[in-house]
Formats: structure tokens, sequence, C-alpha cells
């Protein structure tokens, strides 16, 4: 979205009073919601849109308190390309289409809100060819659709109060926390991986006719090799790589053992 951008409007324009809301129900909540007729000045065209609840604008930190300040400002991004893009198809243009979207304040300290805008906004569209009523009250209806859309996805979206107070269940959460980037102190069983596997690899050398113990320590070589690289452990991640060729390395002399000493013995024919 860039900067945001903000218009200075009297307190009346800002409550949108010069217009008629209409009621918009939310689960149990009645509040108002505007999306105005267009106005027009020459080829240029202005929407004004707005939520009140008890005839005051709510303001986005009102609307979800749960939300952090990068969630807030990609659904604000999210609406003004919304927004933007049922202008942009729905009416016809001379040349490029020009469009911008400003957040009405009554005072320049209203933009620096910490708790994001009003949802007071002023949708403008310049070099707009003009528009028979069908028209404008098509593209309305397309607006309303949008900004309500927008608004009841922004009001539902519990999810970071949800990882905040409720331990993860799902198997899936714990496979992704794994594969993430680990920092170099998560890493305190790499060296326990090594040993186990270089332990194992041992075993497998005096009873490679068995294949367990070969199997065991390439399992355990990978994952600490992969774990190892994760916590930038090289030694280790050395260690485990030659371990797990070793496994490899034993285990096909261990077939080969096997496949030789197979050579000249015919099972019994049963007659």
């Amino acid at each position: 979205m860039g900067e945001m951008k903000y218009c200075i409007m009297s307190k009346d324009m800002f409550q949108a009073k010069m217009w008629k809301p209409e009621d918009w129900y939310l689960d149990d909540q009645v509040l108002s919601l505007l999306v105005s007729a267009p106005s027009w000045k020459g080829n240029a065209v202005q929407y004004h849109l707005a939520v009140l609840k008890e005839g005051e604008v709510v303001r986005l930190g009102d609307w979800n308190r749960s939300l952090r300040k990068d969630i807030r400002e990609a659904y604000l991004r999210s609406l003004t390309e919304a927004l933007t893009r049922v202008l942009e198809t729905g009416c016809r243009w001379e040349g490029k289409p020009g469009v911008s979207l400003h957040f009405g304040v009554v005072d320049e300290a209203q933009k620096e809100q910490p708790d994001g805008p009003a949802l007071r906004i002023v949708l403008h569209g310049k070099g707009v060819l003009p528009m028979e009523a069908a028209e404008e009250e098509r593209l309305r209806r397309e607006l309303r659709a949008e900004f309500s859309d927008w608004l009841e996805l922004v009001f539902r979206d519990v999810s970071q109060n949800a990882r905040r107070n409720e331990p993860e269940t799902d198997l899936s959460a714990y496979v992704g926390a794994e594969l993430l980037p680990h920092e170099k102190s998560d890493g305190k069983y790499d060296l326990t991986m090594t040993v186990l596997a270089l332990v194992f690899l041992g075993i497998s050398l005096f009873f490679k006719e068995w294949f367990v113990f070969q199997v065991i320590a390439v399992g355990i070589a990978g994952c600490g090799a992969f774990r190892s690289a994760q916590h930038k452990h090289y030694v280790c991640l050395a260690l485990c790589t030659l371990t797990a060729i070793a496994g490899l390395a034993v285990a096909w002399s261990a077939y080969e053992d096997l496949k030789e000493s197979m050579r000249g013995v015919t099972l019994p024919v049963r007659k």
C-alpha cells in the first residue's frame, strides 16, 4: 500500500451525517454501514465509505484488538487493493485509470493513532467517463460487498490470540517447527546423535550380516547431518555425513558377502 494517505474533513463530514447509512448486522451487533452514491465533479468521481457504531466511526483497532501491527497493515493493503480493483474494472476511463484512497481524519493528530486508522474512507477516481444510473448502482453494490466482506474477515481474525493462548496440538505444527531454521544454541543433541551413529556403525562392523545396525547408523547419521547443517555445527555435520557413507558401504559389503555365500546353494525341490 505504501504510505497511507489521509484527507482532513469537518466533523460532520467525518461522521458521514450528510448520507443515510444502512443497518448492518454482524453476529449480535447492529452497526451502520455506509457506501455512498457517487459524487461527480467533471470527470472525477468520489465514493464515501464508513462503518459506524452508535453514530461514531469505528477505528480498525476497535474492530479487532488482537491484530499485530504488521497484520493490520496487511489488511489495509488488501482493502486498498480490493476497492481500487472494483473501481478500475467497474468504470470506463479516459486513458489510464487514476484511483486513490484516503482515510478521513478530523485533525492531524488522528493520523498517528497506534491502533490503526478510522474506518472512514474516500475513494477517488479521476478520468472517469459518465455512467448510467444503473451502472452507478451496480458499482456501489460491488464496493459495499467488498467492504463488508473485508470487515467480517478482520472482525473474525482471532488467529493471533489463539496461537498465543492455546497449546499446539496439531502434528503439522510440530513438524513445521522442526523444519524451521534453528539457532546454534538449539542444537544441543547434535553431538549425541553423532556419537550414537558412530556407536552403531562400530557395532555393524562386528555384526554386519545382520544389516539392522547399518540401517540404524545410516538413519541416525542422516538425521544428525540434517540438524547439524541447520545449527551450523560443521564438525558434527562432517562426522555424520562420513558415518552415513560408511554405513552404506558396510551394508553393501554385507550384501556382497551374502550373495557370494549363496552361490552354489540349491534349494531342495519337493517331489
